[in-house]
């Protein structure tokens, strides 16, 4: 079976799935009202493995941004201000 990696470049029509990595700086609730409400951001959340100890979130979070490219960049410039680590896992 041949293994095929992801696609880590932008394309036409594909969104970017992006792994969101909680480390207690930003609660998960903020995180999805900010990229909701304030970025207008849309999303499909695929995947979350968050723990909560008081008001702490950590943990996993798999979104696929739904906007257009210069609409999702706006949610990664706030990932960036707020030291959130990111990775782009792949378009689809």
């Amino acid at each position: 079976m041949k293994s095929t990696q992801p696609n880590l470049e932008h394309v036409k029509g594909a969104f970017p799935l992006v792994e969101i990595v909680l480390e207690g700086n930003i609660t998960f609730k903020d995180l999805i009202d900010t990229i909701d409400h304030q970025y207008n951001v849309p999303y499909t959340l695929v995947k979350a493995d968050v723990e909560y100890f008081g008001k702490n979130n950590y943990g996993n979070i798999l979104l696929q941004l739904k906007g257009a490219k210069e609409i999702n960049e706006s949610a990664f410039q706030f990932f960036r201000q707020n030291k959130i680590k990111t990775k782009i896992k792949g378009y689809v």
